[in-house]
Parts: C-alpha cells; sequence; structure tokens
C-alpha cells in the first residue's frame, strides 16, 4: 500500500503516472504539490481472460477446500473482492446489493478478503500525523480540510503567544481587521442571494411551469409550520422550565438571529 508522502514523491519524481480513472487524477493526484496533468494517463481496467478465468473441468483451487466449507452450495461461481479494508472500497455497498439480491445469492457466491497488515496501520497513523501540518493553509481552507486548518490556526496562535506584548497587540488587530473585513463580505453576500436565487429558479420555473412553484411554496409553508410547532412545543418550554428565562424575554433577545436564519439559512457570525 503506498501512503500518501509515497504517493507525492512517486508523481514528483515519475515521467509517466497511470490511473484507472479520471477521477483518480484529479481528486488524488491533484491535491499534491508536484501534479502535473501533461504525465497523467487514464487506462481503464480489465482482465486479461488468458491469463485470469474460472476453472476448468479438471482444474482446482488451491484454496478451494479451505473455502468450500463455509459455503451451503460450494458448486456456484465465486465472486471474489479482494481488497484492503478501506471505506472507499465500498465493500458495504458490494454486500448490501448481494444481499439484496437473491437472483445473485443463487447465482453465486460471495468471498470478501479485506487485508490490513501492522505496516499499513502504522503508515495510516503517520500519515495522519503528518495531514495534521498542511502544506498550505490557504489549499487547505479552500478545500474543506477543517481540521488541518485548525491545527494550523492552534500553531499561528501559540507562536504570536510567545512574541512581545506590542507586537502581539498589532497581529491580534490585523486579524480582527480581516475577521471584520471578511463578515462585510458575506453580508453582501447575503444581500444579493436573492437575485441569485431569482436567477437560478427563473429557467426552471419556465421549463417546468408553476407546479413546481406550487410545490415549493407547500414545502416552505411546511417547514415554517413544523419550526413553530417545534418552538412553541420544544425550545419554549424547555428556555422556560430549564433555563428559567421567560419566553418573551429569550423571542427578544433571539429575534435578529431568527429572522436572519428563516431568510437565509446561514449565520454570518454569532449572536451579540
Amino acid at each position: 500500500m503506498w501512503t500518501s508522502s509515497t504517493l507525492a514523491r512517486a508523481s514528483r519524481r515519475s515521467p509517466l503516472v497511470i490511473t484507472s480513472t479520471r477521477n483518480e487524477i484529479e481528486q488524488q493526484y491533484g491535491l499534491y504539490n508536484y501534479y502535473d496533468a501533461e504525465r497523467m494517463a487514464v487506462v481503464p481496467p480489465g482482465t486479461d481472460l488468458h491469463q485470469f478465468h474460472p476453472p476448468a473441468a479438471d482444474e482446482e483451487f488451491g484454496f478451494a477446500p479451505q473455502v468450500d466449507r463455509f459455503l451451503d452450495s460450494p458448486g456456484k461461481p465465486l465472486i471474489l473482492a479482494l481488497s484492503r479494508p478501506d471505506e472507499r472500497k465500498n465493500i458495504a455497498v458490494l454486500l448490501e446489493a448481494f444481499g439484496q439480491s437473491k437472483a445473485l445469492r443463487d447465482a453465486a457466491n460471495l468471498l470478501v478478503k479485506a487485508i490490513w497488515t501492522d505496516i499499513q496501520v502504522r503508515e495510516g497513523v503517520a500519515d495522519f500525523i503528518v495531514s495534521l501540518v498542511p502544506a498550505n493553509p490557504f489549499a487547505a481552507a479552500s478545500s474543506g480540510a477543517i481540521l488541518p486548518l485548525i491545527v494550523f490556526t492552534a500553531l499561528v496562535a501559540a507562536a504570536t503567544g510567545t512574541l512581545a506584548a506590542e507586537r502581539r497587540e498589532r497581529l491580534t488587530n490585523i486579524a480582527e481587521d480581516v475577521s471584520e473585513a471578511l463578515i462585510k463580505l458575506v453580508w453582501w453576500i447575503l444581500y444579493t442571494a436573492p437575485i441569485g436565487v431569482f436567477g437560478l429558479t427563473a429557467p426552471v420555473t419556465a421549463r417546468l411551469g408553476w407546479d413546481l412553484v406550487q410545490s415549493l411554496g407547500v414545502f416552505i409553508i411546511s417547514v415554517f409550520a413544523g419550526l413553530v410547532i417545534f418552538l412553541l412545543l420544544v425550545t419554549l418550554p424547555l428556555v422556560y422550565l430549564v433555563g428559567r428565562i421567560s419566553p418573551g424575554r429569550f423571542l427578544g433577545g433571539t429575534f435578529g438571529l431568527w429572522r436572519e436564519l428563516f431568510t437565509t439559512k446561514s449565520a454570518p457570525r454569532n449572536a451579540e
């Protein structure tokens, strides 16, 4: 098994990298700093039936006796799935599909052999620790890698704490100013969001008719009614009984945030 660090080194030094799908190039190799699209090629997977084929009548598998004792019908063809126990290998989906298909179960047996060696486990732990420190924090932020971004932020904060008070205060002021600028940008986006939503829904409505709008209206009303019922029957009683806060005071203090959440489905900043 190749680790991410091994893949990075191989990608940097290899004159040609062959993958089985375009998605593998874009979603895996494309994340490395040494990615070069011109050195990538796709060769779809396949099987050479001259070398790999079901056994003939006079052929036997060496491991057949070990497998047959676990099967109710050893004579049926065998579907063999061999991979490491990784979620990306879709072993669970394979088991679910086989279990739900009676025709498939009647036609063949399924054998899943998932192997994970101690070396792979150690390499996986080492890669995880290394991945916590992003090589490019901006790339981590744009790709949604939250954990490495949190670690980077914590390290920067720790380093900032060791500076002199004047420099520390200067960095803090810069961070606050950047945060305020980003919040202002988010507000601009929220103000213009209805225009974008209208631009997205207008062509769909023109093609599909007003029935779509009516269905959307019923959905919005249902969601709003459900939220009101939840507020009246769950939230306000808990606030009054557990928090000892009157419903009027609670609604008055959270009205701005509730209005923002209802109109934008987003909260650019916490309620003050």
